[in-house]
């Protein structure tokens, strides 16, 4: 939350203050709290977007999984008979169980990465980028606040 005491907040009746003197101080402060309070929400959306995109991968990957899964072992229940229980074939038939699995591996990997690169690196990379320039306003808010605070209540020999 943004809680100012009303000594660090520009004050638009003040003659002798700094933002009288300079009134793009009160317009870079009005961003800066924008900004600081804009940034962080659509730095969440990107990340939630982000993990509904994943998600939607992870829920298609693992049903197309399941499904190959139960088809390969489908398969190697109904095609096996007393007269296939010769080792070639039963070796046949798990190579080609593996080959079909690692190949349906390779294939999901290639497609989070596609997913991952085209939809959600840049989102996050967003995200963690607005993360930072809103910390870096909220200091600069705070450190701007301070300094017109001292230039317009300091008198006497600190001036």
């Amino acid at each position: 939350t943004l809680q100012y005491s009303d000594q660090f907040v520009p004050v638009s009746g003040c003659v002798e203050c700094e933002e009288n003197e300079h009134p793009w101080l009160v317009t870079c402060w009005v961003y800066a709290v924008s900004g600081i309070l804009i940034l962080p929400f659509w730095g969440i959306v990107l990340l939630i977007w982000s993990k509904l995109q994943l998600d939607h991968w992870l829920e298609n990957s693992i049903g197309r999984l399941n499904v190959e899964l139960r088809q390969s072992l489908s398969a190697d229940i109904n095609t096996e008979s007393v007269a296939d229980r010769e080792g070639a074939q039963l070796l046949e038939r798990v190579e080609g169980a593996v080959t079909r699995l690692s190949s349906f591996v390779v294939e999901h990997q290639e497609s989070f990465k596609r997913v991952w690169n085209h939809e959600c690196k840049f989102m996050i990379s967003a995200a963690t980028v607005f993360l930072w320039v809103s910390c870096v306003l909220a200091i600069l808010i705070t450190a701007g606040m301070f300094w017109l605070f001292l230039q317009n209540h300091m008198a006497g020999q600190h001036r």
